[in-house]
């Protein structure tokens, strides 16, 4: 009989929104742009780099394809077309910047490379360590995630009635709970 292997699961970081901002501010500004979308929608990269201009109509952006490493067009990892809503800022900055862009331009022509070497650079600058797949969509679903959990916790309280959001969360479990 073989040994049981014991595999750790890997690590799922992420980072808040302000951190993302401090790193967003030490990016050369051909990047921040793109960065700038994978933090507000949390789409992966290969799909951010596949935007084409018609891809985006005042605040929504439509995402039908991506580039993988070898910058080979294919599809979106599950073959779905998808939409993201990107904020009113944004749009504009797009709309203003872009808008001489033919609709089968792509938006980006960034390589891999490039983008993995600015990105390397700027969290050292703004002093974390992390890798730009988890510090977007990996950020993006655990903001999510946390701005749930604070709401939750906020009903839950003002259902009890309790005084502390601290009473509530002593006595009570936002998440998975034992149950007999």
């Amino acid at each position: 009989m073989f040994p049981k292997v014991k595999v750790t699961p890997k690590l799922k970081r992420w980072i808040s929104a302000e951190t993302q901002q401090s790193i967003l501010s030490h990016l050369p500004q051909k990047y921040q742009l793109y960065v700038q979308i994978l933090f507000e929608t949390g789409m992966r990269p290969g799909e951010a780099r596949a935007l084409k201009r018609r891809g985006i109509v005042g605040a929504v952006v439509t995402v039908e394809r991506a580039l993988d490493e070898a910058n080979n067009l294919r599809t979106t990892k599950t073959g779905n077309t998808y939409r993201f809503q990107i904020s009113e800022f944004l749009a504009s900055y797009i709309e203003i910047n872009y808008r001489h862009y033919m609709p089968e331009t792509f938006l980006f022509t960034l390589s891999r490379t490039g983008i993995h070497k600015a990105w390397q650079k700027a969290c050292k600058e703004a002093g974390v360590s992390i890798p730009l797949y988890q510090a977007s969509r990996h950020s993006k679903a655990s903001q999510i995630n946390e701005q749930c959990e604070q709401e939750r916790l906020c009903k839950l309280k003002a259902a009890l009635q309790h005084e502390s959001a601290s009473t509530t969360t002593k006595y009570y479990t936002l998440g998975a709970k034992e149950r007999i």
